[in-house]
């Protein structure tokens, strides 16, 4: 949408970038060392608006996550942490909070998500040893 940058009293660079989500204009601010980096800052937002990957006002926690499980995790682990992260996901985050948008994600949601189901937070995690064997706990 709409870019600025401007010189800040330190003399660093200022940049923001305005996009339009769900109904509302959002702003995106950032401070950069040079102005050449504050310049291709707005560039580098509306290049990621346009890939979809800011959020559009509508995307629920769900979506997101299963987006950033197969963008950002998946190339960047291994495949055994991958699968204990989307396990997480789908047993414990979705369930609870996978159909907030995440405009409405505060600390409000989560609260309500943990009370009303999200049991995992509730309770301490167990205890586990390989000595032990599978399944087995303390």
């Amino acid at each position: 949408m709409a870019g600025s940058v401007w010189e800040r009293k330190d003399g660093r660079f200022g940049a923001e970038f305005r996009y339009k989500a769900g109904g509302l204009t959002k702003t995106l601010t950032t401070t950069k060392a040079t102005r050449e980096a504050a310049d291709a800052w707005p560039a580098g937002k509306e290049a990621d608006r346009a890939a979809g990957q800011l959020s559009t006002g509508s995307q629920t926690v769900r979506d997101y996550l299963e987006e950033w499980l197969k963008d950002a995790v998946e190339p960047s682990v291994s495949h055994r942490t991958h699968e204990k992260r989307a396990w997480a996901v789908r047993l414990h985050i979705a369930p609870a909070l996978g159909r907030v948008r995440l405009p409405d994600l505060d600390a409000r949601a989560i609260l309500r998500g943990t009370r009303d189901g999200w049991s995992c937070l509730a309770t301490p995690p167990r205890r586990y040893s390989p000595a032990w064997g599978p399944g087995r706990t303390s």
